[in-house]
Parts: structure tokens; C-alpha cells; sequence
């Protein structure tokens, strides 16, 4: 596992592990621990035998969205957090025996790949965007499907409620009754409970789901929707909305992350037979640390 450390692939490890799944997890730093192994990925650097036999590989690098400003020099590292990694695991596959290779290589994704999309109900069939993330997620997908494994997986995230990430850039505002909708407060948002998230990565690599699949709840809701619980969960109002041209002014072109419209449902999901176990928006929020006392 590539991106062990981080909100999603941590919690997925840790789900593995008490499973009794052995997880190798691949770190650039000197290896602290027997189930760490050290690759370069900016340089492309990885020794093939790690991945010899796995069962899986999973791949959840790179930089966080949520930063701002989003520089020139951000911008190449969101690129290339995502891209080297990927093409790095690749690279070593391709050195590898056919018959010492993985049979699946999960990667992540995410549903900026459909870019702003207003009302359109979008599936794993819908096409792609044009703009930054939509086709740095392009790029990500063509890449993982370059490994010569049985099956490439694309896990195209939306909105992950859970401590951590999105949660805790909004857990201070929402307890200080600061936190409003964004823009017309109208557009789409995909959230997803973190336990489902890991559940669902888990079903996937359990009945080998290869192709893109959208890795969001049963439900979109409107960005008011959901700012409105999560303010409401810290004991508070929504704050008045936050015009779009002001998040523009304030977050550059991070305020796109807020502002684009995506109602995606989790077509390909649900129809392998996935069940998810918090569907509500409620539910989700209600396990996170905004809805804690401190």
C-alpha cells in the first residue's frame, strides 16, 4: 500500500490489519517497522520483489486538495504526487514475472473527473471534463491502466466525511457558527462515510472490481445541505453564504473544489451488491469530531 499514512489508506490499513491481512506498506522515509518497506517515487525508484505475489496493490498517493494557495508550483505537485507514484508501481510490475504479478492494482481517482456538472446524474459511464482536476484525474486513471495486472481499479472518491480531511478544514469554523454555504449553495456534493469508504475498497478488492467506480454514498446532497448539518452538528446555524466571486478572490483556484456541481451516484457499487452502512448524511457527520464535545 502505497499512502498508508494518510486519512484514507491509514484507516484502510488498520481495517486490513485487524482482519489479519498482512499490509506492506511503502514509505519514503527511512522504514520505522517490519511492514515498511522505502521507495522513491519522484525518482522511480522500487524494488519489483515488494510487489511479487501480492494480492493486491493499493495506491491512495497524494497531496491534499485543501490547501490553499494553490500556486503554479502546488499545481505540479498535485500532479506529480499522483502521477509519479503510480508510474512507478507500474514501472516495477513490468519488471516482474507474469507469474509473480498482483492481480489487481487499485488507484485512486476522484469525481473531479466529471468537472462541474450542474443537474446531470453522472455515473461511471459519464464522460470526463476539461478543466485542472478533471484532467489530472484523466491522466491518473490512463496511467494505472498501463499496469500489466489482471485488473486496474479506479476509485473515483467524492466527498469523504470522517476525522480528518475535508471535517477538520471545516471542524473550527463550524464551532464557532462561521461555517455557510459557498456560491449559490445549490450544486452537487458526493459525501461518503469514511467506515463505508473503507468497506467499499475492501468489497472491491474482495470481488475484484476492475474499471472506474464511483467511491460515494447512496446519496448527493446540496452543498447547503451539507454545510447546514455539519454547522448544526457543532450546536449552530449556518452562517450567511459566502458569495462565489469572494471564495474565488479568497481561495484562487481551490475554490473550485466547493464551487463545481457533481451528482454522482455509485452505479457500478451498488449494483455489485455493496450495502453501505451510514447512507445518511446525518449518520456520517454524526461520527466525526465536529459533532464531539471537546
Amino acid at each position: 500500500m502505497a499512502g498508508a499514512s494518510g486519512m484514507l489508506g491509514g484507516a484502510l490499513a488498520k481495517s486490513l490489519q485487524q482482519s489479519g491481512w498482512q499490509v506492506v506498506k511503502l514509505v519514503r522515509s527511512t522504514p520505522q517497522t517490519e511492514g515498511e518497506v522505502q521507495w522513491d517515487p519522484a525518482a522511480g525508484e522500487l524494488d519489483p520483489q515488494v510487489l511479487a505475489e501480492a494480492d493486491a496493490i493499493v495506491c491512495f498517493s497524494g497531496a491534499p486538495l485543501v490547501r490553499w494557495p494553490w500556486t503554479r508550483s502546488y499545481k505540479k505537485e498535485l500532479v506529480s504526487s499522483r502521477i509519479g507514484p503510480v508510474e512507478t508501481i507500474v514501472k516495477a510490475l513490468k519488471q516482474l514475472p507474469q507469474d509473480q504479478r498482483p492481480a489487481q492494482l487499485v488507484t485512486a481517482s476522484a469525481v473531479g473527473y466529471y468537472g462541474d456538472r450542474g443537474e446531470e446524474i453522472l455515473t461511471e459511464d459519464s464522460r470526463g471534463a476539461n478543466d485542472f482536476l478533471a484532467g489530472l484525474c484523466r491522466t491518473w486513471e490512463e496511467r494505472a491502466r498501463q499496469a500489466p495486472v489482471e485488473c486496474t481499479t479506479q476509485l473515483r472518491t467524492g466527498i469523504v466525511i470522517g476525522d480528518g480531511g475535508f471535517i477538520s478544514a471545516l471542524a473550527p469554523l463550524a464551532k464557532l457558527g462561521a461555517l455557510g454555504s459557498v456560491g449559490s449553495g445549490e450544486q452537487w456534493m458526493p459525501p461518503i462515510a469514511l467506515e463505508d469508504h473503507v468497506r467499499a475498497v475492501r468489497f472491491i478488492i474482495d470481488n475484484k472490481l476492475c474499471g472506474p467506480i464511483n467511491l460515494v454514498g447512496p446519496q448527493p446532497h446540496r452543498h447547503r445541505e451539507v454545510m447546514a448539518q455539519i454547522a448544526a452538528a457543532a450546536g449552530h446555524k449556518p452562517a450567511p453564504r459566502v458569495p462565489a466571486a469572494m471564495a474565488r478572490i479568497g481561495m484562487g483556484d481551490m475554490a473550485q473544489v466547493v464551487l463545481t456541481s457533481q451528482r454522482v451516484l455509485p452505479t457500478r457499487l451498488e449494483s455489485a451488491g455493496f450495502k453501505f452502512n451510514l447512507p445518511s448524511l446525518e449518520a456520517m457527520i454524526s461520527r466525526t469530531e465536529v459533532a464531539r464535545e471537546d
